[in-house]
């Protein structure tokens, strides 16, 4: 805390005029039996007096509490000491009270009294600043909260654009990801993968003859199926209708060969449920090569899907570059 300010009585006419305008300020002049004489703005701040109430003559005598007017009257001091310094309250006792810092000269039979804040008004403030920071804060974590909420949304709505909003398997555009990724792989660290295409035999028979509802029962089974029998780092993909991708990471042509062999034989056996007999796929799969491209890939595991198809249906045949001619 600042000392407080410490004048003597000669300079109260020139500091009476220096900070009449001022309100952070407390300067007044009474007389002994209570009158004012002469203050400044800040003085009927303190007061809570208006500028054009704030007149000469005016008692404010009661407008001491501690210490009172009679106590400061009956202190004597020697030439330029103060009699008083400290917490002057002031107001009145039964509404409300301020409290001023300064000091109070006597000056034959006046009282000069200066002040330099209002400790009232500072702990209003510093509870004002309180309230602001633990506004600022419940704002932040508002902010903080809907930052959150926010980046929930975007990851759903980033992932729900990666998906087949009937099946929940990837779709075309999370497919394409996936082997590009692949690819970037195999040039990097030579990991081989393949690629196996299948496609539902006689699905349009299946709609024509249970309706569109049950066919969407048949494509849900079925990828419930395809994902239980792959690894978490295989993808499978629905290209659309009856139309599925799966990718074998770390898979040379042999593995997915074999792999497709089972997925094929545990299609023939299950149960599903609504229609009246067994549903069957095609299988074709390929393996990566060096000089392929994800369009490339994709046309020669569908050649060796429809060489089944050709052969059949019903079974499992495996891309031969032989069959580009």
């Amino acid at each position: 805390m600042k000392p407080p300010i410490v004048l003597g009585a000669r300079n109260e006419s020139c500091l009476l005029q220096c900070l009449d305008s001022l309100v952070a300020v407390v300067v007044a002049r009474i007389s002994e039996n209570g009158q004012l004489l002469q203050a400044n703005r800040g003085c009927g701040r303190l007061l809570n007096i208006p500028d054009d109430k704030l007149l000469p003559g005016l008692d404010v005598r009661n407008f001491f509490i501690q210490p009172t007017f009679a106590q400061l009257l009956a202190v004597s001091a020697q030439a330029e000491c103060p009699v008083y310094e400290g917490i002057i309250n002031v107001g009145d006792i039964n509404t409300a009270c301020r409290s001023l810092i300064g000091v109070v000269h006597r000056t034959g039979n006046q009282l000069l009294i200066v002040g330099e804040y209002d400790v009232a008004e500072m702990e209003m403030l510093n509870a004002q600043v309180i309230e602001l920071n633990e506004q600022l804060t419940a704002t932040q974590r508002e902010l903080a909260r809907s930052h959150r909420k926010l980046q929930e949304s975007e990851t759903n709505l980033r992932t729900q654009s990666l998906k087949d909003p009937l099946t929940g398997l990837a779709n075309r555009r999370c497919l394409m990801d996936f082997l590009q990724n692949s690819m970037e792989r195999y040039k990097r660290y030579q990991e081989s993968f393949s690629v196996i295409m299948i496609d539902i035999d006689f699905f349009k028979q299946v709609n024509d003859d249970f309706g569109h509802d049950v066919g969407d029962e048949v494509l849900l089974a079925f990828s419930a199926l395809t994902q239980s029998v792959i690894r978490k780092v295989d993808l499978v993909a629905r290209l659309g209708g009856e139309e599925f991708i799966i990718v074998l990471p770390q898979t040379p042509l042999e593995g997915a060969m074999t792999k497709a062999e089972q997925l094929r034989a545990s299609i023939g056996k299950f149960d599903f449920g609504s229609i009246q007999r067994g549903i069957t796929a095609s299988f074709g799969v390929a393996e990566y090569q060096s000089s392929d491209n994800v369009s490339i890939l994709l046309k020669q595991v569908d050649m060796a899907m429809y060489a089944s198809k050709n052969g059949g249906r019903n079974r499992v045949t495996a891309y031969c570059a032989t069959e580009d001619g």
